[in-house]
């Protein structure tokens, strides 16, 4: 019910329009793979989509974005990992992440207001994680800290 929000983008890997409130306009499905490159040209082409298509002079922007994706595989000890499995949690919760706010963020910024990025994120990014979640507990702090960064 927010006026000021005119599209909601709600992306996931495997999210469905019918996954979504029907009553709604507002809501619109995105499949996309955040850790993918395509995936995340996906949600850009989306958003420039709806950036673009306003009658007005000025440009519709993102106000909002939500970082909530994440995978906790491998479930097991760091000493049993793969190179193949370390490389697809990195990609997930920390490398696609950063890639899609940096090329959002045109989208954030303007010269009057500057949009917000909300990053989600665990317990496990903050202290030992539980066992066998090391992989998940490794990614999310550097996911946490990459944001630190940004924020500067």
């Amino acid at each position: 019910t927010f006026p000021f929000i005119e599209k909601v983008l709600l992306v996931s890997r495997s999210i469905q329009q019918q996954d979504v409130a029907e009553d709604n306009p507002k809501f619109v499905a995105v499949a996309a793979d955040i850790g993918s490159e395509e995936g995340r040209n996906t949600i850009l082409q989306q958003v420039e989509q709806y950036a673009s298509s306003s009658s007005s002079e000025s440009k519709k922007r993102l106000r909002f974005l939500v970082h909530s994706a994440g995978t906790i595989d491998p479930i097991k000890s760091i000493l049993d990992v793969t190179q193949d499995e370390l490389t697809k949690a990195f990609l997930v919760n920390v490398q696609g992440p950063i890639l899609l706010s940096t090329a959002l963020h045109p989208y954030l910024s303007d010269s009057t207001t500057a949009g917000r990025i909300l990053h989600v994120s665990s317990g496990s990014a903050h202290g030992p994680p539980p066992v066998g979640w090391s992989v998940y507990g490794i990614s999310k702090a550097a996911f946490y800290q990459a944001f630190k960064t940004m924020d500067k």
